[in-house]
């Protein structure tokens, strides 16, 4: 998921994060490279890596599971927490 200009209401709390205009919120299961690669911080290469995580994991539990990519570290992570999140992380 990726939400552009949405109503603040509907955005969880937390998750307002904004780049510009837009406010940018991805789902790390369902995105796409293109919706990964508005993530700020995150080009092609780590939305490559995401993704190529995600098919070999399965799905991505929580969002600190990204630390098990390469050139991932907790810095980085800790910059795209904002705009990132995993459905159902907190069940």
């Amino acid at each position: 998921m990726y939400l552009t200009n949405a109503k603040a209401e509907n955005i969880p709390k937390g998750f307002e994060s904004v780049k510009g205009k837009e406010v940018i919120y991805v789902e790390l299961n369902s995105a796409s490279l293109d919706d990964l690669m508005k993530i700020p911080g995150i080009g092609e290469k780590k939305a490559n890596d995401i993704l190529e995580f995600r098919r070999k994991k399965g799905i991505i539990k929580r969002t600190d599971d990204l630390l098990e990519i390469k050139g991932i570290k907790e810095n980085t992570l800790n910059k795209i927490i904002p705009y990132i999140y995993v459905a159902d992380e907190n069940k």
